[in-house]
């Protein structure tokens, strides 16, 4: 059963990485990401390097409390850059939205705040929004941010 879910999983990344009509294919193929190329025709290979991987058992799996992600956000579904997950670890490990107009996440600027802080700087932590305060440019709230993270040990939060 479990070998099904891996096998579900190597599935899944080949259709996000290679099929034009698949709806994730935006965030990953088009973004030229990729499958490791001795994986791409052998799922008993990828399975085997998944249950090789630290943090992983079958129970875990089978529970939903481990994921498998991709260590750079960035780069492709290959060896090194694989690791099971916590799902809060993941849901921190976001990329920026795309519609956004700044180029930090937890950033945003609101344009109402004329001859004030525009920039407002904040972060989720378990569903909680906790707004870290307004800064001149998104540069300063986007230190701020980091540093909050550090000094929080706030493990998972993109930086």
């Amino acid at each position: 059963m479990k070998r099904n879910k891996l096998k579900a999983k190597w599935y899944a990344i080949k259709q996000r990485c290679f099929n034009e009509k698949n709806t994730a294919y935006k965030h990953y193929g088009e973004r030229g990401l990729t499958l490791y190329s001795n994986w791409i025709n052998d799922c008993n290979s990828f399975v085997e390097y998944l249950k090789s991987l630290p943090d992983f058992t079958e129970k875990a799996l089978s529970k939903k409390l481990i994921t498998l992600d991709r260590i750079d956000n960035n780069g492709n579904y290959e060896p090194g850059n694989l690791a099971w997950k916590s799902m809060i670890f993941q849901c921190r490990n976001r990329r920026k939205k795309s519609n956004s107009l700044c180029p930090f996440k937890g950033i945003s600027i609101d344009n109402t705040r004329i001859g004030k802080k525009p920039w407002q700087c904040r972060i989720t932590i378990n569903k909680k929004t906790i707004k870290l305060g307004w800064f001149i440019n998104a540069e300063e709230g986007k230190r701020f941010r980091d540093d909050y993270i550090k000094n929080n040990n706030l493990e998972g939060f993109i930086t």
